[in-house]
């Protein structure tokens, strides 16, 4: 199974500051990235990676790829993949569906079960085009319980 989280507000703080992971001790001084992630992510991808599942990443931001892996190096958290606008655009473009023109996110392209993402919109996008969308909030703090309860789900 391959599941891809959002960055903005799901893992990395928008406007609400929830709590954030602790950095790798043998990354604590060494600059890697600005941004942090959120308490918890470090859980996740033990559970993900005992489950013979993929980590990957798909941001509709303009971060580049070297930025995403040095962003999840601080945390010893290795990605499968990563998706961020240019990729998803260069890949919806080659679809060529005018329902996909303007989607933000398509996670079917990239052979993803389960997006984890904040927005209302990706989630309606999930609905209408039948992909799975596992909809969090930033103040929620049991994400991670969340996230593994539909994967379960998916699995089974």
């Amino acid at each position: 199974m391959r599941i891809a989280i959002d960055l903005d507000g799901t893992l990395v703080r928008g406007n609400y500051p929830f709590p954030l992971e602790k950095v790798a001790q043998e990354y604590e001084d060494i600059f890697l990235s600005r941004e942090c992630l959120r308490a918890g992510i470090c859980e996740l991808y033990s559970y993900i990676k005992e489950s013979n599942y993929e980590f990957w990443i798909y941001t509709f931001s303009f971060r580049k790829i070297e930025e995403i892996e040095c962003l999840f190096k601080k945390y010893n958290v290795q990605l499968d993949g990563i998706i961020n606008y240019m990729i998803h655009k260069g890949r919806i473009s080659e679809i060529d569906l005018e329902e996909l023109r303007w989607i933000q996110k398509y996670p079917p392209a990239f052979g993803i079960d389960l997006l984890v993402d904040d927005l209302e919109e990706v989630k309606l996008d999930g609905d209408r085009l039948k992909f799975e969308v596992l909809l969090l909030k930033e103040k929620d703090l049991h994400w991670v319980e969340k996230v593994i309860d539909k994967l379960n789900e998916l699995g089974k």
